[in-house]
Parts: structure tokens; sequence; C-alpha cells
């Protein structure tokens, strides 16, 4: 990393503790502190903070404090800087930083810069007064991400370049609205998620999940993708087919009592399955007795 643009960043950002950190052979700075004089209250109530692109992480706890004098309403602004300086695309990390917070109420994140995903492993683990977050980039590594969420009624974001998904809103019992778009990275995407398994485990209240813009094609893993989603009645997936048939489907809409349509141009050709494999992947969906409760669309 070039000294001197970080010297000069330090000196524009004072309201900022920050630290030097290596990360997987990448070195970066990691904000350790924030001032709240420095954050600034917008129309609609949240707490908006501005951020240069030079910075890659937040600590787990750094925002906690400001949440709580703040309301809970938060805006996070990744701007390009002049002396930003790229280094293999890494992504701006929000790693556990929210982590069991007391205090989340709302959530909207905006990175400006196009070369920079966003990292959201455990970012948003266990706060339970979480209602809506709107996530406004893509988003490259979303692996329990909203997982025991509890409150969390909405969802807005881009699964479009992810990686890894799993567990993205399990537990999210009170979960009825997500919205997952096609970011501007799709014409740049390279990746693609290998691992989707639990990704709405126990998300009892939601009836509608439209999954046409995941890149869910070279998927490894949809096991128990939508177990115990209890009131889900449709789902629809993308149109690419699944790149091989052997992927793990163990118990994929277990116990989805409701479920009525699939729709599916291409991506899993249940009519293909073997019984035996269709009775694990339907469990306690009743298929024995309600042969086409499920209305797979080509």
């Amino acid at each position: 990393m070039n000294e001197g643009a970080v010297k000069k960043w330090k000196a524009k950002f004072e309201f900022l503790k920050v630290e030097t950190k290596l990360t997987d052979d990448h070195e970066h700075l990691c904000i350790t502190s924030i001032q709240s004089p420095y954050l600034f209250k917008t129309v609609d109530g949240k707490t908006e903070m501005k951020l240069p692109s030079v910075v890659r992480r937040i600590e787990e706890g750094v925002l906690e404090e400001i949440l709580h004098s703040s309301g809970g309403k938060l805006h996070i602004i990744v701007k390009e800087d002049e002396d930003y300086i790229e280094y293999d695309h890494e992504p701006f990390s929000l790693e556990g930083t929210f982590r069991n917070s007391n205090y989340l109420e709302e959530i909207e994140i905006t990175i400006d810069n196009m070369d920079i995903s966003l990292d959201l492993c455990g970012a948003f683990d266990g706060c339970k007064s979480l209602k809506s977050a709107c996530i406004n980039s893509a988003v490259s590594d979303a692996d329990y991400a909203f997982m025991n969420c509890t409150s969390l009624e909405s969802a807005f974001l881009s699964l479009e370049c992810c990686e890894s998904a799993v567990g993205v809103f399990k537990n999210c019992i009170r979960l009825k609205d997500v919205n997952i778009f096609v970011s501007p990275f799709d014409d740049y995407r390279t990746k693609y998620c290998t691992d989707a398994s639990e990704m709405f485990y126990d998300c009892n209240s939601i009836e509608e999940i439209d999954l046409s813009s995941c890149s869910l094609e070279e998927a490894e893993s949809l096991r128990q993708m939508f177990f115990r989603c209890i009131s889900l009645k449709k789902v629809i997936f993308p149109k690419e087919s699944l790149s091989s048939f052997n992927v793990d489907m163990e118990e994929m809409f277990a116990f989805c009592r409701e479920l009525k349509e699939i729709q599916n141009d291409c991506f899993v050709e249940f009519d293909q399955v073997p019984d035996s494999m269709k009775k694990d992947i339907f469990l306690g969906c009743d298929l024995e007795e309600k042969e086409y409760m499920v209305d797979i669309k080509k």
C-alpha cells in the first residue's frame, strides 16, 4: 500500500481511528474507532456515515455506541476517494461487524466503486432488533449474513456475484419480503454461488421467493435450502440449468407444507429425479397424497 496516500488519507479523516492490518495476504485499513460528531443525520432519520474507498473493514462492535445514540438507523456510504489504490479487487468487509447488536434496526449500504464488492459473512448475525436491510452493492460472500435476525421483515440485496450463500436468512422467522436484484456487476461477473444450503432455513413467514437473479447454475449444495418454510407457496428459480445433477438437494423443501408452485424453466428437472430422492427433497410435503402439489412450469 502507498504510505504517502495512507498518510494523506488519515489527515483528511481525523475522526476515524484506523489500523493497517494484513488479511489473506492483503494489507488494508481497518476502522477501530469512529467519533459520532462526524456523522450526519438525514431527513429520514438515519445516521449517515461516509467512508473513503481506501478503507476495507470495520471491526466488530465499533458502531454499537453510535447505533445506541442514533436510534439504530444507519446508512454506510463508501465513496471512491482520490487516493484510492486498487489491490486485487479486495472486498469491503463487514464480517461480524454488527454481530449481536442490540440497537441496529435499519441498515442501508451503498458502495459507489464498482470494483469493490461487499463481504457480509456473519455481518448481522444475531441482530434481533433489525427490521429492514437495503444493500446497494454486489455481495461476494453472504454466509450467515442475517442469521438469527428474528425481527427482520424485508431485505433488498444482490447475490449475483456471491460465491457462497449458506444460511443467509437462517432463522429469520418474520422475513416476508426478499428482493434479490441484478447488480451493476452483472457484466463483469466471473464467480458463481457454489453453496446455497440452509439459505432460507426456518423462514416460516415468507410466502414467495424469487431467485431468478441468483447465479446458482454452478451450485454444489442446495441442502435444506427452504427447510421448514411452512408458509412458502411459490419459488422462482433461475433460467440457467444446473451444470451437474450431482447436487446435494437433501431435504431441500422439507416441511414446506403450503408449497404449490415451482416456476422452473430448466434449473432442476424434478420430473427426472428418482422417486426415492424426490421423497427426501420434499420430505413432509405429503407428495404421495398430493401428486401434483408442485406445479413445475417449463
